[in-house]
């Protein structure tokens, strides 16, 4: 099988797997993977890419709900046969920004740190 041309940046607020998502469909619609070609397992891609598998298996799950790609038992992945002109748009939640935790609002981190400031 061959590898999917998927280039990640880690430097930019699209999470990796919203990347890969957004890639492989792009794939699909421009013909450059055809109906019934089958997709690299999620073990193989992850490695390809230096992300983990649980990423890919995530973005994989995103495709099959956009009815891009389908699982079949025992062959794995591959681009859906089926209405294959109607790609619908796959859709990709806004990066987020993680926040510091807050003692103000977790009281055992509170408790904890009053605690540690005692002792």
């Amino acid at each position: 099988m061959a590898k999917l041309p998927i280039r990640l940046k880690r430097n930019t607020e699209e999470p990796l797997k919203a990347q890969v998502v957004r890639q492989i469909s792009e794939f699909i619609k421009s013909g450059k993977l055809k109906p019934g070609a089958a997709l690299p397992s999620t073990q193989s891609l992850g490695a390809q890419l230096g992300i983990s598998r649980e990423t890919v298996r995530r973005a994989y799950v995103q495709l099959r709900e956009a009815k891009l790609i389908e699982r079949e038992e025992k062959r794995g992945y591959q681009v859906r046969a089926s209405n294959a002109r109607q790609i619908p748009a796959v859709k990709t939640p806004p990066a987020t920004k993680a926040h510091p935790v807050s003692t103000a609002t977790r009281p055992r981190a509170a408790k904890r740190a009053s605690a540690a400031q005692r002792t």
